[in-house]
């Protein structure tokens, strides 16, 4: 239980984080999700930690009705192809689709980190979010779904079309989407000075 618990934590921060929220229900999410990813990690002996997490799951279903962007049109044809968990799926793109939509969500980036306490700029965040994927055991790069390099000119075009993709705050098209899968598959994390030139271990 405690893995679907896991799962479900980060498919609550995959659906906060994909959405161009409204700043008031921003903060709202955002302050949920302060109590709920630390505790969040051991579940089976937290009830009022699980509660939480349903809370914020749910405002979180409501704030995505604004759309979802990148994390998702990239986790879709994965899962029709390779048959992987959706939401494991979001959270191993996670970052590296946050890095790519830097330019147009760095500001909104300032204001969650400063919400959750843990700084004040993008930088916080990735940091933050690559510990949290860390601490959950969920894998670095798509090597550990079964992505292959050839994959990724296959799966591209899907991508490109799937209702998502429009949603996302910064265009997408069938290259830009392959250089993404690319990126995930390789660990490579790109828009960051935390990262620059970084690259995340397959694991």
């Amino acid at each position: 239980m405690d893995y679907l618990y896991r799962i479900f934590n980060n498919f609550f921060l995959v659906h906060v984080l994909s959405t161009e929220l409204k700043i008031k229900r921003f903060y709202a999410t955002s302050k949920k999700g302060k109590l709920v990813c630390p505790d969040g990690v051991s579940l089976n002996s937290n009830l009022a930690a699980r509660a939480d997490m349903l809370a914020a799951a749910t405002m979180g279903a409501t704030a995505f009705q604004k759309g979802l962007g990148a994390m998702h049109s990239l986790s879709h044809p994965i899962g029709a192809h390779l048959g992987a968990h959706h939401g494991l799926t979001n959270a191993v793109v996670m970052p590296y689709v946050l890095c790519f939509n830097r330019s147009a969500i760095d500001e909104r980036m300032g204001v969650l980190a400063r919400t959750l306490g843990i700084g004040d700029d993008f930088e916080a965040v990735l940091s933050w979010v690559l510990a949290l994927r860390e601490a959950l055991n969920i894998p670095h790069t798509l090597a550990s779904l079964g992505f292959e390099d050839t994959h990724a000119s296959l799966l591209a075009p899907e991508a490109a079309r799937d209702p998502t993709a429009p949603t996302n705050p910064v265009p997408l098209d069938s290259e830009v989407l392959e250089r993404l899968y690319l990126d995930a598959l390789h660990g490579r994390i790109q828009g960051g000075a935390l990262a620059r030139g970084g690259v995340l271990p397959s694991r």
